[in-house]
């Protein structure tokens, strides 16, 4: 793994360290299928639930949710619940 520095115009310096292009590519992969997954939970837990606090706490209840969906989920609730939509959505 590299390191990248960068000075900015405070006189601080910033380290950052790199990742191949594969393994960012790999996450972000990973986070479209676990964001696709969190929409289609949600939308079903609607279809049973009207309430939106019901769905957060059924998906807060929920054992066999992995903790990456399960967050992904509540920002799905709240995206869904603020009108706000998917990210780039216009």
């Amino acid at each position: 793994m590299e390191h990248v520095g960068l000075g900015s115009g405070d006189f601080t310096v910033r380290l950052w360290e790199t990742q191949p292009l594969a393994t960012r590519r790999a996450a972000l992969d990973n986070l479209h299928k676990i964001q696709l997954k969190a929409n289609r939970l949600i939308e079903r837990l609607f279809k049973e639930e009207s309430d939106a606090v019901r769905v957060m706490q059924r998906v807060s209840l929920d054992g066999e949710l992995s903790q990456n969906l399960r967050r992904a989920s509540w920002i799905a609730v709240v995206r869904r619940e603020t009108n706000a939509g998917p990210p780039n959505a216009k």
